[in-house]
């Protein structure tokens, strides 16, 4: 069997995405490094730009760099949910390639499904493409999750610390019958255009303003609605990974919280600190495993210039009164459709759907894959009688979890089959 990198599994299974920064590069194999996708910004002064003058350059830079991905003798798709980020990608993408037909996968939670179907975002990504004449193709990630899972171990060739790439493998499958050889994401908003902003910005403490915002909001939405917009959401992705701890489903357990002091030091740890893990896999394992499908996987939100040019802009750009993605809004509601830049309710191009079906299927097949008498690398990181416990009361909507159970689920797969034979050869 291959040499592992238990530091490596230990640091994930413990951490999560907040494993130290010098790890970053490992993997789960002793002696095989992973190239670095750090951005390394200049240092470039603050920026004196009103926010039109600032508003006009990030929609330059914005066109230029969804044109670096396309080119006019190749076959092109966008995945589609109907947010910001993807809507404005296929917007761009469509002014650009006026005369030639673009797809637009979107996943679609089943209509059987009513209760969940509340959050299927499917309606919007409709909307859009009627918009701008697409070819629209809905997925069901449900199907053989546990095939999608092997697969892309298999391709990979160790686990993948992230979850959604591997749901858009029925994606890439669908791609290459069409002959596509591009697809564009909207993946990086949270990085680029600060949709977690509301946790630093400081003019939410100005008691004035605060209560002038709360006035308007509540003159043009539920109280529902308005109470969920009012809430703060302190458990974001540093600390979601730790909402399982509590089950004590690790052999060990440890508590890890990153404070950050405004929406700027954010940004520069999502792209380059401790929390990069995140975006750095997403779009790494995306391209591999759409590379085995002869797909160049594109990403133009993570463009080196629109990122620098971003991260040195006053905070009220990115985000006020409410308003997260301030900047995309606004180019959205003057070129494209306001109801679009409105949006509040958004999810994600991969959830709720893929995040459903994870929650739905995900135990099943682990106490289906699994033995209980399982005594192999999985035994060192996870107290597997407690796991199965767990998942035998019921789903578990827990990320933490659910991105434990893909892990361990792959690195079985792996053990049981990938290894063995390497041995045999």
């Amino acid at each position: 069997m291959p040499i592992l990198n238990h530091t490596y599994l230990k640091h994930y299974f413990l951490n999560g995405f907040l494993m130290p920064k010098e790890f970053h590069n490992e993997t789960m194999f002793e002696g095989i490094k992973r190239q670095s996708q750090a951005v390394c910004f200049n240092k470039v002064p603050e920026s004196k730009l009103s926010f039109l003058e600032a508003q006009q350059a990030f929609a330059e830079l914005l066109k230029t760099a969804v044109a670096k991905c396309l080119s006019k003798q190749k076959k092109v798709a966008v995945e589609l949910s109907g947010g910001l980020d993807s809507s404005c990608l296929a917007y761009l993408t469509r002014k650009q390639l006026q005369e030639k037909k673009i797809y637009a996968f979107t996943h679609k939670i089943p209509d059987s499904c009513f209760y969940e179907s509340t959050y299927d975002e499917s309606p919007w990504s409709i909307k859009v493409t009627k918009e701008l004449d697409l070819k629209q193709i809905f997925l069901n990630s449900e199907e053989n999750l546990h095939k999608l899972i092997e697969e892309s171990s298999e391709i990979l060739g160790q686990f993948s610390e992230v979850l959604f790439p591997i749901l858009n493998l029925p994606t890439l499958k669908i791609a290459k019958e069409l002959g596509i050889n591009t697809i564009l994401s909207g993946f990086g908003g949270d990085e680029v255009v600060s949709g977690s902003g509301n946790l630093y910005l400081k003019e939410l403490k100005d008691k004035k303003k605060y209560l002038d915002w709360v006035y308007e909001k509540s003159r043009k939405i539920s109280f529902k609605k308005f109470k969920e917009l009012l809430t703060v959401n302190i458990k974001n992705l540093e600390e979601n990974h730790l909402t399982y701890l509590s089950d004590n489903l690790l052999q060990e357990t440890q508590i890890k919280l990153l404070k950050h002091e405004n929406i700027n030091s954010r940004e520069k740890n999502l792209t380059q600190g401790e929390l990069s893990l995140h975006w750095k896999r997403r779009i790494e394992v995306s391209q591999t495993l759409a590379s085995h499908y002869g797909i160049s996987y594109e990403f133009p939100l993570v463009d080196r210039e629109l990122m620098q040019f971003f991260h040195q802009l006053p905070s009220s750009y990115k985000y006020s009164h409410g308003q997260s993605r301030r900047m995309m809004r606004y180019f959205l509601k003057r070129n494209f459709l306001r109801s679009i830049g409105n949006r509040y309710d958004k999810a994600g191009c991969t959830t709720p759907a893929g995040r459903f079906f994870l929650i739905k299927n995900l135990p099943k097949v682990f106490l289906e894959r699994i033995p209980e008498n399982y005594r192999g690398v999985l035994s060192d990181y996870l107290n597997l009688k407690k796991v199965r416990k767990r998942l035998e009361e019921g789903p578990c909507s827990s990320s933490g979890i659910l991105r434990i159970l893909v892990a361990a689920l792959m690195i079985y797969h792996l053990e049981k089959n990938s290894w063995k034979k390497s041995l045999l050869n």
